[in-house]
């Protein structure tokens, strides 16, 4: 279940800064534009209260303050670069309609959530449809992110799936998801989540390719992936050819650093001004659950918001490995996002 989204993101991040130019140069739009449809296994009214009742809508967006009727503030306020900010309520229908006039650094955009009811395995859900819009003629260059360049619009939109994700973890789960520990900067990222499953089968569904591929998605981890559980082993995506050097790799993984059965994972990661590594730490919490520490560190080179993006795409990958181990549940097929 690696999603489109992290795919798009981790595979192609160091490059985002050659490619940019060139989109920019492609594209005269300065519309920029983003659809997501999300189907969370709760009715609607509950999905409703979930953006409007400041108590839940805190927990999944960050949300201090809702009004009640048109022209009233909707304010956010997390960690995430560019969803915080004193927005202002434009529709606003109960348990159908929510959109907002939604500032970026100051700069008006609009978010149009849109709820209707609908049927999972014969059991009452609610379709999620959101679609973000921004026009950037005339934004301050400075706002990195309304360049009309597709690869730092992307970020917001990957920000959304990052919430929409923990949304659809409190709601159906009643947890609290993937947890952002406050020591994350722009050269680490500390991640934990609670998963109901056992180190045995986490640990074999980070080592495995085939497992992999369940989880993280086909377009993520690619069929001519190669791990090669051992340290100094091979550990592949297969984003590149057989016997490519090291030194040509700009991005993902390749060599396996540190391994313990059914605790302990630690391999390389390209890109940047420095090798990294990526960390996955399995800890039996008892009662069935199995904590997963996640950590991605250095990240030297990076902008502010390529860091935030890996923040935002490994977390959710976390959700997908989450959700595989719990429900069997294969791929992203609860969300599109484009």
């Amino acid at each position: 279940m690696l999603f489109q989204y992290l795919c798009s993101l981790i595979l192609t991040t160091s490059l985002l800064a050659n490619l940019a130019p060139a989109q920019e140069a492609k594209s005269k739009s300065t519309m920029q534009t983003f659809h997501i449809e999300a189907t969370i296994n709760a009715p609607v009214k509950t999905c409703w209260e979930a953006w409007t009742d400041v108590k839940v809508a805190s927990q999944w967006l960050g949300t201090t303050h809702v009004g009640a009727k048109v022209g009233e503030d909707y304010r956010i306020t997390q960690l995430i670069p560019y969803l915080s900010g004193r927005h202002k309520i434009l529709e606003m229908v109960e348990n159908k309609t929510l959109k907002l006039q939604f500032f970026i650094d100051g700069w008006p955009a609009e978010l149009a959530v849109q709820f209707s009811e609908v049927t999972v395995d014969e059991k009452v859900a609610t379709k999620l449809v959101i679609d973000f819009s921004v026009d950037s003629k005339g934004a301050d260059k400075s706002v990195e992110f309304l360049r009309p360049a597709w690869a730092g619009f992307n970020f917001i939109r990957g920000s959304w799936n990052n919430a929409l994700s923990k949304l659809r973890c409190l709601l159906e789960d009643k947890e609290v998801g993937v947890v952002m520990s406050v020591q994350n900067n722009d050269h680490v990222i500390n991640l934990y989540i609670d998963i109901k499953s056992t180190p045995e089968k986490l640990y074999n569904s980070l080592i495995d390719v085939d497992e992999m591929m369940k989880w993280s998605g086909d377009d993520f981890v690619l069929k001519s992936g190669e791990i090669d559980p051992k340290v100094g082993g091979i550990y592949s995506y297969g984003w590149y050819p057989k016997g490519t050097l090291e030194k040509d790799m700009h991005d993902g993984p390749s060599k396996i650093l540190k391994l313990e059965k059914n605790k302990l994972l630690v391999h390389n990661w390209h890109g940047g001004q420095k090798m990294a590594e990526i960390t996955y730490h399995l800890e039996d919490k008892g009662k069935g659950i199995t904590r997963l520490t996640f950590k991605h560190s250095p990240l030297l080179g990076h902008t502010s918001g390529n860091t935030w993006s890996y923040r935002n795409g490994w977390s959710e990958g976390l959700y997908g490995l989450k959700w595989y181990a719990e429900r069997g549940e294969l791929g992203r097929k609860w969300m599109t996002s484009k």
